[in-house]
């Protein structure tokens, strides 16, 4: 049977099954490797082709290989297990591909070849508040146009806050002046081709240069500060306790001076009196001495008298011989 009515044999068998299943692929390859595309059922007389979707045709397999430039001298088709292999990858080989089997089209490949990212550089740059290097910016630069994330690590931690976002560039801000931005930072990009991990950079805060602005307490400052109000708080109460306590009557310091009667009161306050000043006397003592003193003056006065010419002292006394009189004063 001639070959143009065999494919036409084939072409009516796939329409009258309807709709054909197609597979869609989307693959990356880094540029310089190989790709291997989908292998198809593949036995004698069997018509391969491949072509871009522009139509451009990549290989055709009619009985014959027909390799088309520019992929001829970097490719080859396997007929044992109808595998197509691409070398040699370009990023001009990125694009849409379309595969058909029996002239009926099988399978879309989306095939993107990006370069392989080597190595990430992350960047340290110094910004300065009110002329001091306060704050630190970490950048990572990644130029790509295929999808990735980029992502910074602190002590192996991934960070989420004050990162920002712009193009192909992640920035994350850092204060200085703030000890919880102490640590080791890295920067990770994850991309198609896998994942890739900056050098560190080590900050050491708080920066002692950087004192202006929002001030930052260690941890050993802020208890020692604590402590030292609590000390002061501790002093000032005793004071005012000794000062009550120095003041308030011996009845007041046992809880008894709303009951306490006159005479308590006053013995109280002699004693107070006496605690002040150790040479003072009580109400009675005073009261004692002061009628001693009216004693001995009224005597006094007597001696006097008796010492007077024509008087003398009691009778059966020698004659001319003053009288003596002795008093004893009881306090």
């Amino acid at each position: 049977m001639h070959p143009s009515l065999i494919l036409l044999l084939i072409l009516l068998v796939n329409l009258a099954e309807g709709n054909v299943d197609i597979r869609k692929y989307e693959k990356y390859r880094p540029v310089g490797s190989a790709y291997i595309f989908p292998p198809v059922p593949f036995t004698k007389g069997t018509v391969y082709d491949l072509q871009r979707a522009n139509h451009n045709l990549v290989i055709t397999f009619h009985e014959i290989e027909n390799i088309r430039p520019p992929y001829s001298g970097r490719s080859k088709f396997y007929k044992n297990n109808g595998t197509f292999v691409l070398e040699n990858l370009r990023e001009d080989d990125s694009g849409l591909y379309e595969q058909k089997v029996n002239m009926t089209l099988v399978a879309y490949i989306r095939l993107y070849v990006i370069e392989l990212v080597k190595q990430l550089a992350m960047q340290k740059v110094n910004e300065t508040i009110q002329d001091e290097p306060c704050q630190v910016i970490l950048a990572c630069y990644v130029q790509a146009s295929y999808p990735h994330n980029v992502t910074f690590l602190k002590d192996g931690k991934e960070v989420t806050e004050n990162v920002t976002r712009m193009d192909h560039s992640s920035f994350l801000s850092l204060d200085t002046r703030d000890p919880q931005s102490a640590g080791t930072y890295t920067c990770r990009l994850y991309y198609p081709l896998g994942t890739r991990t900056s050098g560190e950079i080590q900050l050491l805060t708080p920066d002692k240069t950087c004192r202006k602005g929002t001030f930052y307490l260690e941890t050993w400052q802020i208890i020692f500060i604590i402590f030292m109000v609590l000390l002061l708080i501790g002093i000032i109460i005793g004071i005012i306790s000794f000062i009550v306590y120095k003041k308030c009557p011996r009845t007041c310091r046992d809880g008894k001076s709303e009951d306490a009667t006159p005479e308590e009161v006053s013995t109280l306050q002699d004693e107070t009196r006496r605690e002040s000043n150790p040479m003072s006397m009580t109400d009675e003592e005073e009261a004692a001495e002061n009628m001693t003193l009216d004693i001995l003056s009224e005597l006094d006065a007597s001696v006097d008298n008796s010492l007077e010419p024509g008087h003398y002292g009691e009778e059966g006394r020698a004659a001319g011989e003053p009288a003596l009189y002795v008093v004893e004063a009881y306090g």
